[in-house]
């Protein structure tokens, strides 16, 4: 789940805590995503830490997030390229797909600075694969506004950081066994 969001958004803490409700729901099965974007992820005034990145800013061009009104996400971004949904869809929406039979097995792993993601078919897939390999932080302590105060302690958690192979990710193809795909990072040291 990409959730678009911002800290100058007074909405987005209930959609942030929507995504932690449906990770727990699903626990393991859910991949939760904050995307920073637009007027209320820009840096001013007292809010002065930088949550956006290049690549989110791609997206909130392409899919049109923040002229939608935050909070926004997308689930396996399905209805492609129209497939911004409110948060309050969201349980709804995985509920209905969580069951489905997955097409693809992956794995993922870290060592230092790299990440070796590993992926196969598990049944035949037609039409273009792209894997998007992006880095997330949890526990970010800063400010954000929540029902209408500034909260100074607000805990941002699933911070999309960097995407490490571009913004619409590398095309792979698949078979039955499985496929390596290591890339290396450097992290910004704040």
């Amino acid at each position: 789940i990409e959730d678009f969001t911002g800290f100058k958004c007074k909405n987005c803490p209930d959609a942030a805590t929507e995504l932690e409700a449906i990770e727990n729901l699903y626990e393991g099965k859910i991949v939760g995503i904050g995307v920073h974007v637009g007027y209320f992820a820009t840096p001013g005034g007292d809010f002065i830490t930088d949550f956006r990145t290049d690549a989110g800013e791609d997206l909130d061009a392409f899919f049109g997030a923040s002229l939608s009104g935050l909070p926004v996400g997308l689930i396996n971004r399905m209805g492609y390229p129209n497939a911004l949904s409110q948060h309050t869809d969201w349980a709804s929406t995985v509920s209905d797909i969580i069951n489905q039979e997955a097409t693809v097995a992956i794995t993922i792993s870290d060592n230092g600075n790299q990440i070796t993601v590993q992926a196969k078919e598990l049944s035949t897939i037609s039409g273009n694969l792209k894997l998007v390999v992006c880095i997330t932080e949890d526990g970010v302590i800063d400010k954000q506004i929540v029902d209408n105060i500034v909260m100074n302690d607000y805990e941002h958690n699933h911070v999309l950081r960097k995407h490490l192979n571009g913004t619409w990710g590398t095309d792979v193809s698949l078979t039955n066994e499985y496929t390596t795909f290591d890339f290396s990072y450097t992290l910004d040291s704040s």
